[in-house]
């Protein structure tokens, strides 16, 4: 949008410029940055939702190793690998990315009055 070089009158400063607001939308900033940071954290909940089984089954294999309680052959480390790697696709699989909505949703729900 192209703003005009100098403003006079009741639209000098529009909205999202210096009143603590950003974007259209009439969120402050502060409840922007709120909802920036949980949907980073709802990131976070779902990568490690969806690929828990995966680290317990490589960790599983490496303690296995360690104590010696899994051979070292080729076909036991296979499998192992094989288990792991069925675990990381089904995570993929699972794995579905987080909404700005439930971010929003999370947030206003913490706030006194649900202004959100």
């Amino acid at each position: 949008m192209v703003r005009p070089a100098h403003r006079t009158g009741s639209d000098a400063t529009p909205r999202g410029e210096g009143d603590g607001y950003r974007g259209d939308e009439g969120i402050p900033a502060e409840a922007q940055r709120a909802v920036r940071l949980t949907r980073r954290g709802l990131w976070w909940e779902a990568l490690a939702r969806g690929f828990w089984p995966a680290f317990v089954v490589f960790a599983a294999g490496v303690v296995a190793l360690t104590l010696g309680l899994m051979p070292p052959l080729v076909w036991a480390v296979g499998g192992w690998l094989a288990a792991t790697g069925l675990a990381l696709l089904a995570g993929l699989w699972r794995l579905r990315r987080p909404r700005e909505a439930e971010a929003r949703a999370r947030v206003d729900a913490t706030l006194p009055g649900r202004p959100l």
